[in-house]
């Protein structure tokens, strides 16, 4: 039993060693492990371009967010600048084009707050669209539109818009919203863009507390108001 073992032995080396029996070892490995590493490779590709694709439209929708609140407090920056320089013919324009703006910020903010959802956990992603549809509306862009209709009253009572804008203070709400804006989305689009995936455990609570204390500051209500 043993000498028909070790003539089996024998006769397998003997056959390794003929060059074809190579080529076709050499052959069935290359295809094997080719074919799985091209499959890896290829599968890994596929993951990263749909991440950078989801990447791309989170950013895209984060940012129509962005612009569609800069403008809302751009139309009534011009219209203040416009009031402040007397120039109140241009005034009903500027007014009507804000008011469109508003309604824009209404209709369209909501889909665009949606990307917030594929950026942040569940339970936040609900706390983060109730402020900014109430707390942050209420906040600052209420008072803003409340301004620019007493300054509109004002008008109409041959009274001084100018001095209508000031005492609601509209400069001030309009600068403190700028700044929570700015605020809240560079977060989102930190986390939009996967920023915040490469971060160990540690500078995560490290970014956490920074970016919660910005916000804080930021978003503060205005003082006496």
């Amino acid at each position: 039993m043993t000498t028909d073992s070790s003539e089996e032995k024998k006769s397998l080396a003997e056959k390794l060693k003929h060059p074809t029996a190579n080529m076709i070892i050499g052959f069935l490995l290359t295809s094997v492990l080719g074919t799985g590493i091209t499959n890896y490779y290829s599968a890994k590709r596929q993951q990263e371009k749909q991440h950078e694709e989801m990447v791309a439209i989170n950013k895209t929708t984060i940012a129509k967010l962005a612009s569609l609140n800069a403008e809302r407090l751009a139309r009534a920056e011009q219209l203040v600048t416009t009031v402040e320089r007397g120039e109140l013919e241009s005034v009903k324009e500027l007014k009507k084009m804000y008011q469109e703006t508003e309604l824009r910020w209404k209709m369209e903010s909501s889909p665009a707050l949606m990307a917030a959802r594929q950026v942040l956990p569940q339970e936040k992603y609900y706390r983060f669209r109730d402020y900014m549809e109430n707390e942050y509306r209420s906040r600052f862009l209420t008072p803003i539109s409340q301004c620019i209709e007493q300054a509109s009253q004002a008008k109409e009572d041959n009274s001084s818009m100018a001095a209508a804008l000031q005492s609601c203070r509209i400069k001030e709400y309009l600068h403190q919203a700028g700044n929570c804006n700015t605020a809240i989305l560079d977060i989102l689009f930190e986390m939009a863009k996967g920023t915040i995936d490469k971060y160990s455990a540690d500078e995560l609570e490290e970014q956490k507390a920074t970016h919660k204390k910005r916000v804080a500051v930021a978003c503060a209500p205005i003082e006496g108001s």
